[in-house]
């Protein structure tokens, strides 16, 4: 027989044939985190890893800590609703890794010393001091004890110098936000102890002793290293803080530059952030901001490549975030700027305090890890045809504060630049209160941009059997029956606008538009229309005071 079954005898013999394949939707919600981490082993630097919880990326990255944003961002997808995301990590030196990049600072006791190092590269960690304190019964003031606690302080006049740099300068949110005191000039951002000579001895196994298990798991700032028992006397030393110092600059926008082609190697990602770019302020000069503008445009040019990937923009750091003049003057081009007109992005402002678990404090950090587990989670609960934006699908559960708090008459000057504000809005806490990309026209809204590449990419995935299939009327009327089967599911889930399928959507494929010319070059066109829900942006309530004629009338 011709289907290779050899029949034996009469009768009626069933076979089940393969169907053609259904279109299925392609997920929309998996972020890639391009910055820096805690930890980075050579063989995850520059690579794309995939990450399914918060206790998954610590396994392999570490923990949050201050000067490595993607950390936050991280944890906080997760904590919004996020179930999936990839991670490219940035080695702060570049391969192979060294740590000449962190600030560090050796502190020596009468028998030996240990080195106090930065939780992460940079040279944010410059200004911090490390303070050895007494903790119990001493011989005499400012002499040290058998008891012990270690501080991590800043000098008040280092925050409030003029050459304060932007990371003095979220320091000083963190200290205002968690109302750490000003006590004799400094400012403890964290306090650990009380230690004992016995807290510095290995166990017989092996391992970290006391001091360091206890400041290495819970320090949001430093690290302890080289830590050796030790004998002495009591007052033997002076007590006074430790400065930690040589810290160099990260060049993020080099690192950066290597970075982003990786996103190449992740064909199921759909959406991209790069939090650590953000640490950057806006000044009316508009100076020392080509870090975001490099990785933007090379962030953007990436995308141009890969259309089905939407960029979600921290917006640079602002002192005061109400004065909306810089941010505007950055969106819209200005001084050194040039105007960032993008479809397939969105930026986000002002920054949001979050918690950072290990330490009970309120750390600021760039908003894209919350706004993107907001995205995950409102294409999860409401379609990706709906915006993150909103008191429904916008509030961002985890804030605790803003770095400033904006008004109407702000978000009057941030909306038409397509700046999507995060608002405290009463009731409802603090809430992604914009729903706009950076361009104008039919691609305005973050929903509209992404439910139409939703479409485009979940056809494209699953119309691959087509491809060398005889171009014949059965595989137009195969594709078209296949197409309607699929947009009109999304219209029953109230993705599209139209009382009837027929004012939802149109899919031709047919003749007109596969003529004979074109079939003999092997193409095959496939034509969609969609009628698109846009957001109700500008709500108007209209309401009028009837008078007893009016309402009484004929």
């Amino acid at each position: 027989m011709a289907d290779g079954i050899s029949y034996q005898h009469p009768g009626v013999y069933i076979q089940e044939l393969p169907g053609v394949p259904t279109i299925q939707g392609v997920s929309t919600s998996i972020p890639v985190f391009i910055g820096l981490t805690e930890k980075l082993a050579d063989e995850d630097a520059y690579v794309a890893r995939q990450v399914t919880s918060w206790g998954d990326y610590q396994t392999r990255y570490g923990a949050n800590v201050w000067g490595a944003y993607a950390s936050f961002a991280v944890y906080e997808f997760f904590m919004e609703g996020g179930a999936l995301c990839y991670v490219i990590g940035l080695p702060p030196t570049d391969l192979p890794q060294t740590s000449k990049s962190t600030a560090k600072v050796t502190v020596v006791d009468c028998t030996g010393s240990y080195t106090f190092s930065a939780a992460s590269a940079g040279s944010w960690a410059n200004t911090l001091q490390i303070a050895i304190l007494d903790a119990g019964p001493v011989p005499s003031a400012g002499k040290a004890s058998n008891y012990f606690s270690i501080n991590v302080m800043v000098a008040a006049s280092a925050l409030a110098a003029t050459a304060a740099t932007v990371w003095d300068k979220l320091l000083s949110v963190y200290v205002k936000n968690n109302s750490i005191k000003n006590v004799n000039g400094f400012y403890t951002l964290e306090s650990f102890g009380v230690f004992t000579a016995s807290s510095l001895k290995t166990p017989s196994g092996g391992g970290l002793c006391p001091l360091q298990l206890q400041i290495n798991s819970a320090s949001m700032f430093i690290r302890v290293t080289g830590v050796k028992p030790t004998t002495g006397q009591q007052g033997a030393r002076s007590v006074t803080p430790h400065q930690m110092s040589s810290g160099s600059t990260i060049p993020l926008s080099s690192l950066y530059a290597k970075a982003i082609p990786v996103l190449a190697s992740v064909p199921d990602a759909s959406l991209v952030a790069t939090p650590d770019a953000a640490v950057v302020e806006l000044t009316t000069q508009m100076t020392s901001i080509t870090q975001i503008t490099d990785v933007i445009t090379s962030v953007m040019a990436q995308c141009q490549k890969l259309p089905n990937l939407f960029y979600v923009i921290d917006a640079p750091y602002v002192s005061d975030p109400t004065n909306t003049t810089n941010i505007v003057t950055f969106v819209a081009g200005g001084t050194n700027t040039s105007p960032l007109i993008y479809e397939n992005a969105a930026i986000y402002y002002p920054w949001p305090l979050v918690l950072n678990q290990s330490s009970g404090t309120n750390v600021p950090i760039p908003p894209s890890g919350p706004v993107l587990g907001r995205y995950a989670t409102t294409d999860l609960v409401a379609g990706v045809h709906v915006s993150p934006a909103g008191v429904r699908t916008g509030r961002i559960a985890t804030a605790m504060a803003l770095t400033g708090w904006l008004t109407d008459s702000d978000q009057d000057l941030l909306n038409p630049h397509g700046i999507n504000a995060i608002r405290n809005i009463p009731g409802y806490g603090i809430t992604i209160y914009g729903a706009r990309t950076l361009a104008a026209g039919q691609w305005q809204y973050v929903a509209v941009r992404r439910f139409v590449t939703f479409v485009e990419q979940s056809l494209r995935a699953s119309l691959e059997w087509v491809v060398f299939e005889p171009n014949s009327e059965l595989l137009w009327a195969t594709v078209v029956r296949e197409i309607t089967a699929f947009l009109t599911l999304l219209w029953h889930q109230g993705a599209l606008f139209g009382s009837t399928a027929d004012d939802a959507f149109f899919v031709t494929c047919d003749v007109t538009n596969n003529p004979p010319s074109l079939r003999t070059q092997g193409v095959l066109n496939i034509d969609v229309g969609l009628a698109v829900l846009y957001p109700a942006e500008f709500v108007v309530i209209r309401v009028a005071q009837m008078t007893s004629t009016s309402s009484s009338g004929s």
